[in-house]
């Protein structure tokens, strides 16, 4: 989290793709596997999750902006489909309820 004070757990599912065994034969060379990507972001204290968290994710790879937007009610991301896994992404919660303390 940047800019306040607090803790949170971030749980991530991948959610695959359905594909026919025939569109994996077919196209294994030519296409990567598409992953659906979502984080739950849990405030560890009472378990509940947290709405309305503006949040960034970035490729660990080449530090690139990926998406952004803010946690539903369920304290879930958008989901992201990419051939990236959720292992090679990088959640950042951002608060903006508080200002940043001067540096």
């Amino acid at each position: 989290m940047v800019g306040g004070v607090g803790s949170e757990t971030i749980k991530s599912s991948n959610i695959s793709s359905a594909t026919s065994q025939n569109q994996i034969d077919s196209f294994a060379d030519e296409q990567k596997e598409i992953h659906k990507i979502q984080f739950q972001i849990i405030d560890e204290h009472d378990q509940k999750p947290l709405q309305e968290l503006l949040y960034e994710i970035y490729s660990k790879d080449s530090g690139e902006l990926l998406v952004k937007g803010y946690t539903d009610k369920d304290g879930l991301t958008a989901i992201y489909e990419s051939e990236l896994t959720p292992e090679s992404v990088e959640l950042i919660t951002l608060d903006v309820s508080r200002t940043l303390d001067p540096i």
